[in-house]
């Protein structure tokens, strides 16, 4: 079952995180989208590393980007998923 299934990954990284570079969410896409799955990565600007779990967890805009992006998978059919990024 799970071999037919098309999953769509989302990977959410605030651009001023200083504890875990940015650029390690497109080095994890990169291998995600290698083993042939579909990943979409969300840049959030002015969001550092406690800002996304704060954001996450009380409401703010990395959680506005991932709600977005979890609505927004309602419409894509199989089209190819995209970078995000609203800098």
């Amino acid at each position: 079952w799970w071999a037919n299934q098309r999953f769509r990954i989302g990977l959410l990284h605030g651009i001023e995180d200083e504890t875990v570079p940015f650029t390690s969410t497109a080095d994890a896409a990169r291998v995600l989208r290698s083993c042939g799955l579909q990943v979409e990565e969300i840049y959030v600007p002015k969001t550092g590393h406690k800002d996304t779990v704060i954001h996450l967890m009380l409401g703010g805009r990395a959680r506005e980007e991932s709600v977005e992006w979890i609505r927004s998978l309602d419409n894509m059919s199989d089209e190819q998923p995209r970078q995000r990024s609203k800098l």
